[in-house]
């Protein structure tokens, strides 16, 4: 129930907007994915892959960015939560790319190791209420899951640095673009309450911190 819920939410404002002329952000109501990379160029990455219904509208807006066929170099993931890994394994496949997480992370993502169960009891609110029935088991890409480097490079992402930012999991990371101040945090930070079914639907925006489920 709660996935059908959260697939029902995603869909409610799917959207996608350039915040800076290499990045374009997705966003899929309760979570965002991001297209890096300058327009009509081959050497672009994405940055998480949202929820299972998020794969078209993913390729749709890299084909419109990047041209028709265009295809990542790589996959980041800042986390290996269901809403960022959802379309993972049909990306990966469709484009025939290597993903990186960090080692931390590795485990949720090649069918290793289950992320426990949420706590309803924390943060409040109807999302939070329901947060035990989301999806917390491992998906398994296999041998297209690869640690990040441990120089904090990002594959495909030049002048990008990943920072290891652990609380909401072990492996958690945000990523960082010195030379323009640009974060990418994941979820280390968000602007809507994720724990209330209303800031959700209605998209109330305010600085918060890690959804708390």
């Amino acid at each position: 129930m709660g996935n059908k819920l959260v697939e029902f939410l995603s869909k409610l404002t799917t959207s996608s907007k350039e915040v800076t002329p290499d990045i374009l952000i997705l966003q899929f109501t309760i979570v965002n994915a991001y297209l890096v990379g300058k327009p009509n160029q081959s050497d672009w990455t994405l940055v998480d892959t949202g929820l299972e219904n998020s794969a078209d509208f993913i390729i749709q807006a890299a084909e419109e960015r990047f041209g028709k066929g265009a295809r990542p170099q790589a996959i980041i993931l800042t986390h290996g939560h269901f809403d960022h890994v959802g379309s993972l394994s049909k990306l990966s496949q469709h484009w025939d790319i290597p993903v990186y997480a960090h080692e931390f992370e590795l485990p949720y993502i090649t069918g290793e190791k289950d992320y426990p169960l949420a706590d309803p009891s924390v943060g409040g609110g109807l999302v939070a209420a329901m947060s035990p029935t989301f999806p917390h088991t491992s998906i398994d890409i296999g041998f297209r899951a690869n640690p990040l480097p441990s120089d904090h490079s990002v594959p495909g992402m030049p002048g990008w640095k990943w920072i290891l930012t652990p609380g909401h999991t072990d492996g958690h990371i945000a990523l960082f673009h010195e030379s323009d101040s640009i974060l990418i945090p994941g979820d280390a930070f968000t602007t809507v309450k994720q724990e209330s079914l209303l800031s959700v639907m209605t998209q109330s925006e305010q600085i918060s911190g890690p959804p708390l489920i």
